[in-house]
């Protein structure tokens, strides 16, 4: 049976280069320059933003250069969008215990002492924000989370230049009092971080948020919705191609589905049209004047929307999602999505570097006929 192909997974990083996802257009030659890490940044942004390549209706780039696009996002420190990038070190020459009260509480930070030392794995967002967080556990070693902090600046600017313009000088601190070193190899599972371009129905991505780990989606406020597509359910695809089904019952569900679509479309851009104009006359200005807009008539549009995402998250968080959402009881949809075909995210996870993780996980025919689960 063939399900909407709206319904997919995507590899686009997982430690080496970015893939640029089938969603995306064509980057136009001033965009998606940079790092591995410095791309990936740029593809969150541009996922939320629908910003990347030329648009087809007006032939002009949509978005900004890679340089203007980074420059714009460290102005308004949307930072989230750097959260999908991450990197692990070991620190040598502090103790381990000085070493985890300076890290601990650190949103985004894990910390991991092995036989070769103390190992933080972090994402740019902590480096970015590192001054914004203080803890009661370091208060007395001011010194020592400055020149951490001044260290990991250094080093993430070597990753990604274009999120960091500005060295972060370590004058005046005594940098010798640590060390920090880069690690690449054998990651454990609670460092190693792969990142999956997603995309379902605005629904299923709903229930895909509520694993809350690191995510950059479409943004229905500042993304023209009035041609996007709706993804048709599992169960809706098994129904209306169920040949034991009367062919009356079928057509008048699909007619209901498209009237009740249509009418969708048209209050959303009925009220965008109305909404604009009514700030505009009130002197607001149009980008504004659009987002406000947009973000009102939204509240009109199914759940059946469809959107895309970016979605980190290290491997150990990726194996409890795939024993949630691929197996027989999960909502037909994002079981599809996990488990069903050559886009599903487990297909994703074993094409990744880091796919001996996931060589114990096998699939099977759903019990209920639509799609595969996990055995």
């Amino acid at each position: 049976m063939d399900f909407d192909s709206l319904i997919c997974a995507e590899l686009v990083w997982d430690g080496g280069e970015v893939a640029i996802p089938s969603g995306f257009e064509a980057p136009s030659p001033n965009q998606m320059r940079g790092t591995a890490h410095d791309r990936l940044g740029e593809v969150a942004c541009r996922i939320c933003y629908d910003s990347c390549g030329v648009d087809p209706k007006t032939g002009k780039q949509k978005g900004r250069s890679s340089e203007q696009l980074h420059t714009h996002i460290l102005e308004v420190k949307n930072h989230n969008v750097y959260e999908h990038a991450d990197f692990t070190v070991r620190i040598e020459r502090v103790p381990h215990d000085i070493l985890m009260s300076c890290f601990i509480n650190r949103p985004g930070v894990w910390c991991e002492l092995t036989d070769e030392g103390f190992e933080v794995s972090m994402n740019h967002r902590c480096v970015l924000e590192w001054d914004r967080w203080e803890s009661s556990f370091a208060k007395s070693h001011d010194s020592l989370i400055q020149c951490l902090g001044s260290q990991l600046w250094e080093h993430a600017r070597k990753l990604a230049p274009q999120i960091y313009p500005e060295s972060k000088s370590l004058k005046g601190l005594k940098s010798e009092k640590c060390r920090l070193v880069p690690k690449i190899k054998d990651l454990l599972q609670t460092q190693a971080s792969i990142s999956l371009y997603l995309s379902f129905s605005r629904g299923c991505g709903n229930e895909q948020c509520r694993h809350r780990f690191r995510m950059s989606q479409r943004s229905t406020r500042y993304v023209d919705e009035s041609e996007s597509q709706y993804v048709r359910h599992p169960l809706i695809t098994q129904f209306l191609s169920d040949n034991t089904v009367d062919g009356s019952l079928k057509q008048d569900a699909l007619d209901r589905m498209e009237v009740s679509e249509a009418n969708d479309k048209l209050t959303y851009d009925t009220l965008v049209t109305c909404l604009q104009g009514y700030l505009k006359n009130k002197g607001v200005d149009g980008t504004q004047a659009r987002k406000q807009a947009r973000g009102a008539a939204r509240g009109f549009l199914g759940l059946a929307l469809h959107t895309e995402m970016i979605f980190s998250a290290p491997v150990f968080a990726w194996r409890w999602m795939l024993s949630q959402r691929g197996t027989k009881l999960a909502d037909a949809e994002i079981r599809v999505l996990y488990a069903t075909g050559y886009k599903s995210v487990l297909n994703c996870l074993k094409a990744s570097r880091y796919r001996h993780f996931f060589e114990d996980f096998e699939i099977g025919d759903c019990p209920d006929g639509i799609g595969s689960s996990l055995i």
